[in-house]
């Protein structure tokens, strides 16, 4: 089940890759794409790898040391130097992970191969995304690009809804990985939609009802009072196992769904 809801978000998120890519408009005309690369990261990226690992060495009979003691230790790493404002969200996400599921959320990889998944499902996805080819990579491959390498990792994927009408903005599919900011979400937002040249006008907020809030009958402006910004600084803690999504805000995980909406006063 795990490895089929993983799939199919797989698809919905390609599937939304593919048509936001098409609606940019170009200087010259383009074919529409007909060949895929698919790389999929074996593990979380190195200073999410560097930051498990010395929590799992660290957790003992009595579990992790505080925060404070967490935070010297990690702040004399120098490969995580450059991560700091990425790190403490990253060790209470999974701080509060490791009190729900155990030692698992430890784990630096997926519980299952999504490489050969996708290879075992290539047929159906070149089918639904109408390709001719595919190809699935590994991050640790020679040729793999470094910023490829820095945003792939093992996580879900979520949309973000414009309710804007006539806006020109679409709806888009976003990767959350363990770890990932408000700011982090919003720049991968802004990488895939062009028109949104000012990130600090960007807003992302979720319902404050996740199950109920995203199947309402949308309305111009009720965004406002069914839900709730996101602000800046707040982390994300990714659950791929239960395909969970929570923002840790001031100590406090928040179950948030995955679904969202974003808006954009230019």
């Amino acid at each position: 089940m795990k490895a089929s809801n993983y799939l199919m978000e797989a698809a919905h998120s390609f599937r939304i890759y593919l048509k936001n890519h098409s609606a940019v408009r170009k200087p010259k005309p383009e074919r529409k794409p007909n060949k895929a690369v698919i790389w999929v990261a074996k593990e979380y990226p190195k200073w999410q790898h560097i930051i498990l690992s010395t929590l799992k060495e660290l957790n003992g009979p009595s579990g992790l040391p505080d925060n404070k003691v967490l935070s010297t230790k990690l702040s004399a790493i120098n490969d995580l130097k450059k991560y700091m404002k990425r790190v403490m969200p990253f060790v209470q996400a999974t701080r509060d992970n490791l009190q729900k599921i155990g030692p698992e959320a430890l784990s630096v990889a997926l519980p299952f191969d999504e490489a050969q998944l996708l290879e075992d499902n290539k047929q159906y996805l070149l089918n639904t995304l109408d390709l001719d080819a595919m190809e699935v990579k590994h991050t640790d491959s020679p040729d793999t690009p470094e910023k490829t390498i820095e945003d792939c990792a093992p996580g879900l994927t979520v949309t973000f809804t414009n309710p804007t009408p006539m806006s020109g903005l679409f709806t888009i599919s976003v990767t959350l990985v363990d770890g990932d900011t408000v700011e982090k979400i919003k720049a991968k937002i802004a990488k895939e939609i062009k028109a949104i040249k000012d990130i600090n006008a960007l807003k992302l907020w979720r319902y404050l009802d996740p199950a109920l809030g995203p199947r309402k009958i949308p309305v111009a402006g009720d965004h406002v009072t069914k839900c709730a910004e996101l602000v800046n600084g707040d982390g994300i803690r990714v659950h791929v196992e239960a395909s969970r999504i929570e923002l840790v805000q001031n100590g406090t995980n928040i179950d948030v769904g995955l679904q969202f909406v974003y808006t954009y006063d230019k």
